[in-house]
């Protein structure tokens, strides 16, 4: 990944980003009560699809709200299944003192590889099969191993260093939570782009 200290940083190029960040604060506090996840999802999504376009600025606007929504909760579904299959497999594996557990880490950064490839690959697509195409999410991971690698790395780190929002009272990580969810799509939007280097014509106007 060319500049990592940019998947933090882009954020405060837009004129706009403390009201963005704002509104995306409260949904992320509504995703606590469920209601809000889907447009939160909705848009990491959009986010994406302006990363892979080059669109300035990136930060979408909170508007077509229903949109928004409808998009998220068709990629919750897929986070859903992906993380009961992950839970099962992870469970099975678990049983297995030592080398099991080390088996169940192995796959658990996989699958959080393969996770990021499909959120983007959903986000242009807006294709749900696209999600369990195993050999052609494999076929994409392949050859951007570590950039994938990294993208899932500051995954870990973004979303560990978020609660750290818990310390101001306790409101201040609905901030921290959102800004490191878009953290981590503008690093998913860089990596799928050196995969899919031609992706950009396949993103619906």
């Amino acid at each position: 990944m060319e500049d990592i200290g940019r998947t933090i940083t882009f954020v405060v190029d837009d004129r706009q980003w403390v009201q963005k960040v704002v509104v995306g604060a409260a949904f992320t506090f509504l995703s606590f009560f469920i209601v809000g996840l889907p447009f939160v999802f909705g848009y990491m999504l959009e986010l994406q699809r302006r990363v892979v376009r080059g669109v300035e600025p990136v930060l979408p606007d909170w508007d077509d709200l229903p949109g928004k929504f409808r998009d998220g909760l068709r990629f919750l579904g897929i986070a859903v299944i992906y993380l009961v299959v992950f839970g099962i497999v992870g469970w099975v594996l678990g049983q297995i003192p030592f080398l099991g557990w080390l088996f169940a880490g192995i796959l658990g950064i996989a699958f959080m590889m393969a996770f990021l490839y499909v959120m983007v690959r959903f986000a242009l697509t807006g294709e749900i099969n696209e999600a369990f195409k195993v050999q052609e999410i494999y076929q994409a991971l392949k050859p951007t191993f570590a950039t994938f690698l990294v993208a899932t790395f500051l995954w870990i780190v973004y979303m560990s260093l978020a609660m750290l929002g818990v310390l101001a009272c306790g409101v201040g990580v609905f901030f921290t939570l959102f800004w490191a969810w878009l953290a981590v799509s503008y690093a998913a939007g860089k990596a799928y782009i050196s995969a899919e280097p031609t992706g950009e014509e396949e993103v619906a106007a």
